[in-house]
């Protein structure tokens, strides 16, 4: 297992994160696809047939290097979930790590972050650790953000859907429940999920080092070590 891109750095922490009292201020790095929203690429064979159809997609774009058609499925509260992450600036410094290469990455930012008031910095394919067996038919992509020695591990959260990206750091794993495109509506009533992450994002801001909370709450290393994957 070897990092795609050894050259890739995360830029030093803003003076004003780190002054944040009385702990300093709370890294959340997320995923964004399955998080905040699902794509799906129309192919060739399938085209638009074989798209979610819970609801009619919020968004679409093109990109040259595919050639196809990308619809983008909004999570029921993203908006919320973006302008809490706005209006917590001061204080949660927000890095998008998602296992997409960059001209994905900046394209579905460019629809939910065009002003770049969310996200202080993006990494993204190149970052991850590549885990590449021919034989077993593996071929993963696992972000460690304890590589990344410019921010503290103690005050440093991953919010992934997939339980794999917590290998490397078991103990600042946050669980997201991912999204398919799924449409929650029962009446006018809206999938909650989102709302409750803002809950516990707030609660992960108020302590000295994160990593016991989220330990004793997700169990993460024991689950990793039960299934042999650490």
């Amino acid at each position: 297992m070897s990092v795609v891109d050894t050259k890739v750095i995360l830029p030093p922490m803003k003076a004003s994160y780190k002054q944040v009292q009385p702990n300093g201020g709370l890294t959340l790095f997320m995923e964004l696809d399955d998080v905040l929203l699902h794509t799906f690429i129309c192919d060739e064979n399938t085209g638009y047939i074989a798209k979610p159809s819970f609801k009619e997609p919020e968004h679409e774009f093109m990109l040259n290097e595919v050639r196809l058609p990308i619809l983008v499925y909004e999570r029921d509260h993203m908006d919320d979930f973006l302008k809490y992450l706005q209006d917590a600036k001061s204080e949660v410094e927000v890095i998008a790590f998602t296992r997409a290469e960059r001209i994905y990455a900046d394209a579905v930012l460019k629809i939910i972050d065009p002003e770049k008031k969310v996200f202080d910095h993006v990494l993204t394919q190149n970052a991850c650790y590549r885990l590449f067996k021919e034989d077993d038919d593996v071929d993963h992509f696992l972000k460690d953000i304890s590589r990344f020695k410019n921010r503290r591990m103690e005050r440093s959260v991953l919010a992934d859907p997939d339980t794999l990206n917590f290998a490397m750091t078991p103990e600042n794993g946050l669980p997201i429940m991912p999204y398919r495109g799924e449409n929650f509506q029962e009446g006018d009533e809206k999938d909650s999920y989102l709302l409750q992450v803002i809950e516990e994002i707030d609660e992960l801001r108020k302590l000295a080092d994160v990593r016991p909370y989220l330990d004793q709450q997700y169990s993460h290393r024991q689950l990793l070590k039960n299934a042999k994957l650490i």
